[in-house]
């Protein structure tokens, strides 16, 4: 599923170029070779997106200077690595509480027992880019995914 949403995003996400009807983009994805029930579940994933901006402005004011604590779960599935790749993004005001929770939960919401740093950076850089506000951190982010600039180890 996450090589649909990296192809979406390198495709259609980061690019003005026009989106295409839902059945014209699944038929687009499975003439590529993806197969369907990954489809409906990217397809899923992104919807997931949606349900935060009902209540971001509610959630951002819940969230404001929370300090986050993570289930067993989570920590299990981002590891280490990526617990301290989150917190690394807020430290360096690179996302917002709000933001950060929604890269948990679209995280938690792949169908995989961990995650690779790789994976969270491709997750977070779609969030982000979902997010209009953050866009100011794209060059960096592409960077950080694309180049072999690694984050900033936490003490």
């Amino acid at each position: 599923m996450l090589d649909i949403l990296v192809f979406l995003f390198e495709n259609y996400i980061q690019t003005n170029k026009a989106k295409p009807c839902f059945d014209d983009l699944t038929k687009e994805l499975e003439d590529t070779g993806f197969k369907r029930t990954n489809i409906l579940k990217a397809f899923s994933w992104l919807e997931g997106l949606s349900h935060y901006d009902k209540y971001s402005e509610k959630l951002q004011s819940c969230t404001q200077g929370a300090t986050r604590h993570y289930t067993n779960r989570e920590y299990h599935k981002l590891g280490i690595d990526g617990v301290k790749f989150i917190q690394n993004l807020e430290d360096n005001e690179l996302t917002t509480e709000l933001v950060r929770e929604m890269i948990i939960d679209r995280t938690m919401a792949i169908e995989r027992s961990n995650i690779t740093i790789h994976h969270l950076k491709w997750i977070s850089l779609i969030i982000l880019c979902y997010k209009s506000s953050e866009s100011k951190h794209m060059k960096w982010y592409k960077n950080c995914i694309f180049g072999n600039s690694s984050y900033k180890t936490l003490h």
